[in-house]
């Protein structure tokens, strides 16, 4: 536990890699770093027992569709942990299995942790994936040595997908797996945290639902302070009060 929080210190104490964590307003990247340091901090610190496990409901999933490449095709999904409490999911990948067991997607292992903002998780296709599908998506650790937690997933459609499409937009909204916070994140844009820009939410009858500041690129409402359940569409407002981005309807249940 002690090197964790001494290694999670050493990153959230670069500019690349603060987070509104720290109430710090700067940008949080996804978290690559070369794997021959990272595989010599495993040897390092080998002894030491592996990060605490949760049931990673503050995590927030969205699976977009498929990513043709070269060599084969791939899930597209991008995944957050605005919700930080202090896990950062060391070494992260991700397995889609089917419910007879059998793997259809995995991830190669490309960063150090899943960071506030959305970042894409890319899982190389196994298997075929028969839609409608349902399966679970599994969380691993350590280069697959560890064992998070699952999700039970279900797949509808799944159609071919450029990454650009999702990964450029300004502004994104989902809650996460518990569905007790909304996740606002502004897609990496850049934030002047001199500006005083606002969150505004109305939900499918004009109606005022939530209003309050936006602290950083990624903002956290709890879904409480919201409403009930149904379509809302989130609005950023500038200083003067314009709307300068605005999402598709989000739902809540």
């Amino acid at each position: 536990m002690l090197v964790n929080t001494l290694l999670q210190l050493l990153l959230l104490g670069n500019k690349y890699f603060v987070t509104n964590v720290c109430h710090l307003n700067h940008f949080f990247l996804p978290m690559r770093m070369p794997l021959l340091f990272l595989f010599f901090l495993n040897a390092v610190f080998s002894c030491i027992s592996a990060q605490r496990t949760d049931n990673c409901s503050q995590l927030a999933i969205a699976f977009h569709g498929i990513v043709a490449t070269d060599d084969s095709d791939q899930l597209f999904f991008e995944i957050s942990n605005a919700s930080y409490n202090g896990t950062l999911y060391n070494y992260p990948g991700f397995i889609l299995i089917d419910e007879k067991g059998d793997t259809i997607a995995r991830e190669e292992t490309n960063y150090y942790g899943i960071g506030t903002n959305f970042q894409t998780h890319l899982l190389k296709m196994e298997g075929e994936l028969n839609l409608p599908f349902k399966g679970r998506l599994e969380l691993w650790g350590s280069f697959y040595q560890h064992s998070y937690c699952s999700f039970p997933v279900e797949i509808e459609d799944a159609d071919f997908v450029e990454r650009s499409d999702f990964e450029g937009e300004p502004l994104k909204v989902a809650t996460n797996y518990a569905g007790d916070q909304l996740i606002v994140d502004l897609g990496g844009i850049y934030y002047e945290e001199e500006f005083a820009y606002q969150i505004k939410m109305v939900d499918e009858y004009g109606t005022l639902s939530y209003s309050g500041p936006l602290e950083s690129t990624v903002t956290t409402i709890p879904v409480s302070r919201i409403g009930g359940a149904g379509g809302y569409i989130v609005s950023i407002l500038d200083e003067k009060g314009e709307v300068i981005l605005s999402s598709d309807y989000v739902y809540l249940e």
